[in-house]
């Protein structure tokens, strides 16, 4: 059974501390495109194959014929949420569902195109440091397990570890090292990029979408509201600023040197495959 969804889907998916938010509010000014910040549609169908997963075992129809009613279910239903929610072509849909659960996604839109958002890991850590140093809702005698351990390596440790982030290592990881035929589907996207070269880069996702070209304005760009950041505490603060800063940090105001190249030794792949230039410094 072929289903064909009139309003199209642009995931939008990253890791966290990456830009996301600064991204999705850029193309939310092309008129074509609605965004929808940590979308529901991607967490409603996981929500379904967990269902599934666990029902099978107790279906009467055959395994094959329940697994694709499930995956048109997904589909039809997709269709119906898109034609009740969003109002133009394009539904610019960010959650990191879309990566942490890419081979369900692919399966339930075989011809979908996904914006993967990543930034150097040793800012994404900088930022989760930075977000733990502003709040008292982090107990940092949790971070410390081994007494005979550096306590800034825990604490490193310890942010590869919050979920979010180690869900979106796992799945870049993934996609490096099994390399599915999807892979080509899905547009790596380095913050880093968006900074120093804004309409270059946001040429690159028109082009990847075969979407006509669209001028955006980096002098006036308005946060796409409502955009729920306590259930992400500390790491949520999705506050953006008006103007974009052409301009990379010179500095991990955070995370000393030796940290830093802790880091880069650690996850020596992602840097080899996302930021090989990284490597030759």
């Amino acid at each position: 059974m072929s289903i064909v969804i009139d309003k199209r889907i642009i995931p939008l998916t990253s890791l966290p501390r990456s830009g996301s938010t600064l991204l999705m509010s850029i193309l939310n000014q092309n008129t074509s495109f609605t965004a929808f910040p940590d979308s529901d549609l991607p967490v409603l169908l996981v929500s379904i194959k967990a269902w599934s997963s666990e029902k099978i075992k107790n279906s009467q129809l055959p395994h094959k014929v329940f697994q694709e009613s499930i995956i048109n279910f997904c589909r039809s239903g997709a269709e119906a949420w898109l034609n009740n929610n969003c109002p133009t072509n394009f539904s610019i849909d960010k959650n990191r569902a879309w990566i942490h659960q890419h081979q369900f996604m692919f399966q339930v839109f075989p011809n979908i195109k996904m914006i993967l958002n990543i930034r150097d890991l040793r800012f994404v850590i900088n930022s989760m440091l930075k977000a733990q140093s502003n709040t008292f809702n982090i107990n940092f005698q949790n971070y410390y397990q081994n007494l005979n351990e550096d306590f800034m390596i825990q604490r490193i440790k310890d942010c590869l570890n919050v979920k979010c982030l180690k869900q979106s290592l796992v799945a870049l990881k993934e996609l490096i090292d099994i390399g599915p035929s999807y892979r080509e589907q899905i547009l790596i996207f380095r913050n880093e990029e968006l900074i120093l070269n804004p309409q270059n880069s946001m040429n690159r996702i028109y082009d990847f979408f075969e979407l006509p070209r669209y001028e955006h304005d980096f002098n006036h760009i308005e946060k796409v509201e409502p955009h729920y950041d306590n259930m992400y505490m500390p790491y949520g603060n999705h506050q953006i600023r008006s103007k974009l800063e052409t301009k990379l940090p010179e500095t991990l105001t955070h995370v000393p040197k030796r940290y830093a190249d802790w880091i880069v030794e650690e996850y020596k792949w992602f840097y080899e495959f996302f930021y090989p230039e990284v490597l030759r410094q």
